[in-house]
């Protein structure tokens, strides 16, 4: 809405005109006081998620829950006593030291998080160990997949939030500060410290060339502020209690007043397309007055090319880097504006690293939810093994019900039964209850690992995934957001060496392959 007002202000303004009325004048000061109040918010570093460290240390503690007891051993109880320093000496000739070194202190956190009373007893009481140690061991080459998978992952998240691919809201803040609070011939100063210790009065190059354009406050200051108070009454609708004057203290006086006028009104959201329109509104604004000798390149009151700070000639000249004349154009940047471009671009780069967290993240909820399928398959209990004449009952379960026409025959030994009263009144059906339908995964032959691996068989291990995917649901919600879609209709779920759903981010068995050993 501001931006709107401001331009169907500048579209009133006379561009044959060399004056600024204080209309007008007022309209640039609330401009500029709008990128004050973006310059003064700080940008904070990206927060990580928490769900993430849970999520990738529930991974690391089924892998282990599902791992041999020879190896947990290594790490006891997960305290100080069972540390590398405690350890390394069994390892000492193994060509596989320095790897397990780095790793150890994770694995020694993982299993202290598997001991009970150390505020994980609700977890372990719904991730019991597997029924049996052919099911452990399918588990356990999922999982250890997994946890490799997640490691990394995890990795590549806190490189994006904190390490060295973060962009850092330190950097962010240096930039929009000295955009803000730079001054002329002063580079250790603020513009507060210099508005406090000047003791020089305003002139007429106090706000052009190079003097102008160092920073926005000071800017500010040359826009609003003359030589006497009485002259200062541009930009607020009345006198500022104090110039621009030899006296020491009064120029940040009259600093702290403006500012307390630019608090005024909303603040935008701080990101760097907001940046880039502010700076865009006050450059057009630069632009729009002038004659054919002082052609767009001020912002404030001048009734001619003077700009001491006296009545009516408080502006701001921007000579050095707008041109007054058609056959001179100036190549200058101004100072502040590129580093607002700079912090924009910042701004714009934390916003993608944001994104790419959130899809981690998402990656990170994925691979939990695989976890915890691979170890709920571990304790799925076998089928019982069916007789040879209940076998024969399964691939031809009645004696043709509909053949039988008498009382005697349609009885529950011939695992048939009367719908609608008897062989009168009635029909001679099936009756299911007797009936047991065969289970597929149960084939000649086949031992419990092999059922437990055959992956498109193993419709019980394909149902866990959906329920634990999908949550009960057609949408899964990683962190609150919608992650992906998962169609469960029959023509869309395939077997194809291993469980495909087809997923929108993941449109065939691409990621599944990678994450599955069958």
């Amino acid at each position: 809405m501001l931006t709107t007002c401001l331009i169907c202000t500048l579209h009133s303004f006379s561009f044959s005109s060399a004056v600024t009325n204080a209309a007008e004048a007022a309209a640039e000061f609330k401009t500029m006081c709008n990128l004050v109040k973006l310059l003064e918010t700080k940008a904070a570093d990206l927060a990580a998620d928490p769900a993430v460290a849970a999520d990738t240390q529930d991974i690391l503690k089924l892998n282990m829950s599902a791992s041999d007891e020879t190896g947990r051993a290594n790490f006891g109880d997960g305290t100080e006593k069972h540390n590398w320093e405690a350890s390394k000496a069994t390892y000492a000739a193994a060509d596989y030291k320095q790897d397990w070194e780095n790793k150890w202190d994770g694995w020694l956190t993982t299993a202290h998080h598997l001991q009970p009373g150390v505020g994980n007893d609700k977890w372990l009481k719904e991730h019991p160990p597997p029924l049996s140690k052919a099911q452990a061991a399918v588990a356990a080459t999922q999982l250890k997949r997994l946890a490799e998978q997640v490691v990394s992952a995890k990795q590549n998240y806190n490189n994006i939030i904190s390490g060295s691919d973060a962009v850092k809201g330190a950097a962010i803040n240096s930039k929009l500060a000295t955009a803000l609070n730079k001054v002329p011939d002063a580079p250790d100063k603020t513009a507060e410290q210099f508005a406090k210790e000047t003791r020089t009065a305003r002139s007429s190059t106090t706000c052009a060339a190079d003097k102008a354009g160092v920073g926005v406050l000071y800017d500010l200051m040359c826009l609003c502020i003359g030589q006497q108070n009485t002259h200062s009454k541009n930009c607020v609708g009345a006198a500022l209690k104090k110039g621009w004057t030899t006296t020491r203290g009064e120029l940040e006086q009259a600093l702290t007043q403006l500012k307390a006028h630019c608090r005024q009104g909303t603040t935008s959201k701080l990101t760097g397309s907001n940046l880039r329109r502010a700076v865009q509104t006050i450059e057009a604004l630069i632009r729009a007055h002038g004659t054919t000798t002082v052609l767009g390149d001020k912002l404030g009151i001048s009734d001619n090319a003077d700009f001491d700070g006296d009545d009516g000639k408080i502006c701001v000249k921007y000579d050095s880097y707008y041109s007054s004349t058609v056959a001179a154009p100036k190549e200058a940047k101004m100072p502040w504006m590129q580093a607002v471009e700079e912090a924009a671009n910042l701004l714009d780069k934390q916003k993608e690293k944001k994104q790419a967290a959130t899809a981690k993240a998402a990656q990170i909820a994925f691979l939990k939810a695989s976890a915890e399928v691979f170890y709920a398959a571990a304790h799925i209990t076998a089928p019982t093994a069916q007789t040879s004449a209940q076998g024969a009952l399964q691939s031809k379960p009645t004696a043709d019900c509909t053949n039988i026409k008498t009382n005697s025959t349609c009885t529950a030994d011939n695992n048939c039964k009367w719908t609608g009263g008897d062989s009168e009144k009635g029909k001679c059906v099936v009756d299911e209850s007797k009936v047991t339908e065969q289970t597929s995964g149960e084939e000649k032959g086949e031992t419990e690992t092999e059922r437990l691996t055959t992956g498109c068989k193993n419709t019980e291990l394909m149902r866990l995934l959906v329920k634990k995917l999908t949550k009960g649901k057609r949408n899964l919600f990683v962190h609150g957001k919608k992650a992906v879609k998962v169609t469960r209709t029959i023509n869309e779920l395939r077997c194809r060496n291993c469980i495909f759903i087809r997923i929108r981010k993941f449109s065939d068995c691409s990621y599944f392959s990678s994450i599955l050993v069958f």
